[in-house]
């Protein structure tokens, strides 16, 4: 009886773990308020780190309008003029273009070009690869777990 009980408990705590890793998020959100307007901003954050560039995946919401943005550490997108196409494959459909503007804060972030198409794309994605030449790097290929994103904004 003892044993049938353990048995039963072991493999309630393993189909709760399980349950709860399906709906583990690697978004982290954040919001700040201008004192002086008191507009809010709204960001969801994810990021690929298993590379020697690394990247972060912003969504923002500012002055009534997403943006999505792409940010590299430790070298610097290959952008001629003020942006560039990229590709970008959600979960296993086929690969999309899409364009990027760069920042004006410099070539480690760029901003897609296209926004609403790339965020409702991206809202019902579990992942996300986006391939950039990285300047003196080559070609990347970054990928995303995007799945759980929650986005209202």
């Amino acid at each position: 009886m003892k044993k049938y009980i353990l048995i039963l408990l072991f493999g309630f705590l393993w189909v709760s773990a399980s349950a709860q890793s399906d709906t583990s998020s690697n978004w982290s959100y954040s919001d700040k308020i201008n004192e002086m307007t008191n507009d809010h901003s709204y960001y969801a954050e994810t990021s690929d780190n298993t590379q020697d560039v690394k990247a972060t995946l912003t969504v923002r919401y500012m002055k009534k309008s997403n943006e999505v943005i792409f940010t590299v550490n430790g070298g610097i997108f290959n952008i001629i003029g003020s942006g560039m196409m990229f590709k970008a494959k959600f979960d296993n459909n086929s690969i999309d273009t899409f364009g990027s503007i760069k920042s004006d804060s410099g070539y480690d972030t760029f901003f897609v070009y296209g926004t609403n198409r790339f965020l409702k794309k991206l809202k019902q994605s579990k992942v996300l690869f986006i391939q950039y030449n990285i300047y003196n790097h080559g070609v990347y290929t970054f990928k995303f777990n995007t799945a759980n994103l929650k986005w209202n904004h």
